[in-house]
């Protein structure tokens, strides 16, 4: 609602502003406080946003999903797997004689590995 009468505030003030209302020094100058009101209401709604989210509780669902990923693809529907791959191979699974090769493992999936357990080799320790 306050993003609305922003936006229907400034376009009245263009409107006067083309009427010859308003000089063109007060125009820029209410302009700008009105794109500073406008990025403030953005920017509290991003916090909202964010603050909607439990990270505990989204770390604690990508930790059962990814630390066991042959129990996750098994019982995962179709639609889930996919989803599931693409996060860890963004770029796609690639058929190459004999094996299915990658151009690359998320850097979400390596940084997840990571914290969770130090030391951790993703794929093997030669030829990769």
């Amino acid at each position: 609602m306050e993003l609305k009468r922003l936006y229907e505030l400034r376009q009245a003030l263009i409107q006067k502003n083309l009427a010859g209302v308003y000089s063109v020094e007060i125009f820029k100058e209410q302009n700008k406080m009105i794109e500073v009101q406008i990025k403030t209401v953005h920017a509290s709604k991003d916090e909202t946003l964010i603050e909607k989210y439990n990270l505990d509780a989204i770390m604690a669902f990508m930790h059962s999903k990814l630390s066991d990923l042959y129990k996750s693809n098994r019982e995962s529907l179709l639609n889930r797997k996919n989803i599931l791959l693409s996060s860890i191979f963004p770029t796609g699974l690639f058929w190459t004689y004999p094996d299915i090769s990658n151009s690359g493992i998320s850097p979400f999936y390596k940084a997840f590995l990571g914290v969770q357990a130090r030391g951790v080799n993703i794929g093997a320790d030669e030829r990769t």
